[in-house]
C-alpha cells in the first residue's frame, strides 16, 4: 500500500501466463482430502490439523506437500516450518518456513473444514550422506520477539516432542 502499511485481503484466485494471455482462475476452497497422501490427524491448538502429506526426492530436491485442515477462524498467521534434521546431533540441516502456499494464502484467511495443499521443496545438494528425520509444525511471531511452535497433538491427547511432527526418515545417498 502506499502509506506503507500492509493489508491482507481474501484470496481471489491466481492468474497464470498461457501463451501470451493472463488468465484468472478463481480460488474455491477444497473441503476433500486429496488422494494419496500420507494419511495423519494431528491437531496443532485450536487453528489447524495436519491431515496428511506427500513426499518425493531427487539427488537435489526434497519436494513435500503439506495437507492442513482449518479448525476455526483464527486471526494469527502461522508459518509452517520443515525441517530436516540430524538424528545424531538434532542439528537442522535444510529447512523451508513460510507461510502456507509459498506465503500466498495466510492462515488468517482460511475457513473452517477447509483442507489446504501446501507445497515446498528443499535443496539437499549440500547434505552430507546419512540418514535424516523430516519433521514439520507451525508456529508464530510473537510480540516479544520469539518464535513459539503451536502444541501438535495426536488424537489420543499425547504431544509430540518439541511440537515436531516427524513425517518419515530421509536417506541421502
Amino acid at each position: 500500500e502506499a502509506d506503507g502499511a500492509i493489508r491482507l485481503t481474501r484470496r481471489l484466485g491466481v492468474i497464470s501466463q498461457s501463451g501470451d494471455e493472463w488468465v484468472f482462475q478463481a480460488s474455491q476452497p477444497s473441503y476433500t482430502l486429496p488422494e494419496g497422501i500420507v494419511e495423519m490427524n494431528v491437531r496443532l491448538g485450536d487453528a489447524a490439523a495436519l491431515r496428511g502429506y506427500t513426499l518425493t526426492q531427487t539427488d537435489t530436491t526434497l519436494n513435500v506437500t503439506l495437507v492442513w485442515e482449518s479448525l476455526m477462524p483464527d486471526a494469527t498467521n502461522y508459518r509452517h516450518f520443515i525441517h530436516l534434521i540430524d538424528p545424531a546431533t538434532g542439528e537442522i540441516v535444510a529447512q523451508h518456513d513460510a507461510m502456507p502456499v509459498n506465503n500466498s494464502y495466510p492462515t488468517s484467511q482460511w475457513t473452517t473444514g477447509e483442507i489446504v495443499t501446501d507445497a515446498a521443496a528443499i535443496p539437499l545438494e549440500n547434505i552430507p550422506p546419512g540418514n535424516y528425520q523430516l519433521v514439520t509444525g507451525l508456529y508464530f511471531a510473537a510480540a516479544d520477539g520469539l518464535f513459539p511452535r503451536l502444541p501438535a497433538q495426536n488424537l489420543d491427547g499425547s504431544l509430540w516432542p518439541n511440537q515436531a511432527i516427524p513425517l518419515r526418515p530421509i536417506i541421502i545417498p
